[in-house]
């Protein structure tokens, strides 16, 4: 014969406790995750948008002196500091595309997560 019930069975059990418990934990790590995933990619966005405004302002130094005085060189400039804590490294390229017209290059590197990344930007300076 069956085993029949008897009384009101009021309370939990160990094993109901032990799977809500489990769910928890499962919807915690899930959104820890994200957390983190979200973390990482705000501080990705961060360094990129730090590097493009180091980048834009090694651009505009270069093309605010006179065209006689941008020389056609290549050199970078090691452990700059911008945007507080970071170190970038931005190299600049200048060539002579034609008489009259040079192309600017600034190429900003940095290390992220340990990772090499780099920004670049171009642009062209006129005699007129």
């Amino acid at each position: 014969m069956l085993c029949k019930k008897t009384g009101n069975n009021k309370g939990i059990t160990y094993i109901e406790i032990i799977l809500a418990v489990t769910i928890v934990t499962f919807v915690i790590m899930g959104f820890a995750r994200m957390f983190l995933i979200h973390n990482v990619s705000v501080t990705s966005s961060r360094m990129h948008t730090l590097a493009s405004n180091y980048a834009a302002h090694r651009m505009e130094e270069i093309k605010s002196y006179p065209y006689v005085l941008v020389s056609t060189t290549t050199f970078t400039t090691e452990s700059e500091i911008f945007g507080g804590t970071k170190e970038f490294i931005s190299d600049i390229n200048i060539v002579e595309i034609k008489e009259g017209l040079k192309e600017a290059e600034v190429i900003v590197r940095w290390d992220e997560l340990g990772e090499p990344r780099s920004f670049r930007i171009v642009s062209l300076i006129a005699e007129y």
